[in-house]
């Protein structure tokens, strides 16, 4: 249980190694991480997220911070981290009575509105919403292709071991009972497969960097002009470029107009980098790596999940529908394995 008052004293004595003792703090949300609002004095806003203990170490962390301030000096759209009075990344700051510690990081605020928040309301075209995020992510792509790591550079891969090997790292999808022995079956049959493509398919720079790996609807912003921006890099991986662009679209994959919104994607990924028609050709056989990865997620999290999101989501209504995707994607994708 956490200690009475614990968290707020966590973002009392970040704000210090911020400068920024004083400033109006108020809640935002929180799932894995915790998200506050930083009200500073001139006018000035910041998030300030309190990371879970337990995913990423200070290296990791400091590493992330690394790469999106180069990702905004390069003129991306995203939050430019803010450093502690220290120089560092993330301030390190006490938590309860055990010892135990919390990485705190600040962001500059981003006005915007969630993506999976406008979706909702329905009031919002989004063809030139998926044109904007595809120019998005080909400009993320673009600058991680000739990104110099710092040393000490340090973050988790995405590649064939990561996603889909015998202790991926969101969790054995595989072992999931949605799946009948049947339909498991020709699941560990298809990840045979899809190992041995991956291997063959290569990670050079021009198709393998770090990626956002985690383009979902709520991590990204739309912004008051219609620009899109992407926060929460929390998850941010080395990985393939496909697998980023395939986390993207999973999201609207039962979207009655899927093929348009895929189209204005990759229209605007096209104005800003080179994606061959034989990669887009490939592209199914992501979205079924992030399905299979997706349900690994849910399998593995699904307490802590459903304790902090919205609405009456359940086992049946998060794992079930993936399972099914999962097993009819096969059809498409064994053929160009």
């Amino acid at each position: 249980m956490e200690p009475p008052g614990a968290m707020e004293d966590v973002v009392t004595r970040a704000l210090a190694h911020f400068d920024l003792a004083g400033a109006l703090v108020a809640f935002v949300s929180a799932s894995e991480n915790t998200v506050y609002r930083v009200d500073a004095p001139g006018g000035r806003r910041f998030a300030l997220r309190v990371h879970r203990p337990g995913y990423h170490n200070l290296a990791a962390l400091e590493s992330e911070a690394s790469w999106t301030t180069a990702l905004s000096d390069a003129g991306v759209d995203t939050p430019r981290p803010v450093q502690t009075r220290t120089g560092s990344g993330y301030a390190t700051v006490p938590y309860g009575v055990d010892g135990e510690i919390r990485y705190v990081g600040l962001i500059e605020w981003v006005d915007g509105e969630p993506l999976d928040v406008a979706v909702a309301r329905g009031e919002i075209d989004l063809m030139p919403l998926l044109d904007e995020l595809g120019a998005l992510v080909a400009q993320m792509h673009k600058q991680a292709a000739t990104f110099e790591q710092p040393p000490g550079f340090v973050r988790h891969v995405l590649d064939a071991k990561g996603l889909i090997g015998d202790d991926p790292w969101w969790g054995p999808f595989w072992d999931v009972p949605e799946f009948s022995p049947d339909e498991k079956s020709r699941i560990l049959e298809v990840r045979e497969r899809l190992l041995g493509w991956l291997e063959g398919y290569g990670q050079g720079r021009d198709v393998f960097s770090l990626i956002h790996a985690d383009l979902l609807p709520s991590n990204l912003l739309v912004r008051p002009d219609g620009r899109v921006s992407a926060i929460d890099f929390d998850d941010a991986a080395f990985g393939w470029h496909l697998y980023d662009i395939a986390v993207a679209l999973h999201e609207f994959a039962d979207h009655a107009q899927f093929d348009d919104l895929r189209a204005a994607f990759l229209g605007g990924y096209l104005r800003h980098r080179v994606l061959t028609d034989e990669d887009a050709a490939r592209l199914p056989i992501f979205h079924l790596i992030r399905c299979l990865v997706e349900i690994g997620w849910f399998d593995s999290r699904l307490d802590g999940y459903l304790t902090h999101s919205r609405g009456g989501n359940t086992r049946e209504t998060l794992i079930a529908p993936l399972a099914r995707r999962a097993v009819a994607l096969t059809d498409d994708v064994l053929p160009l394995l």
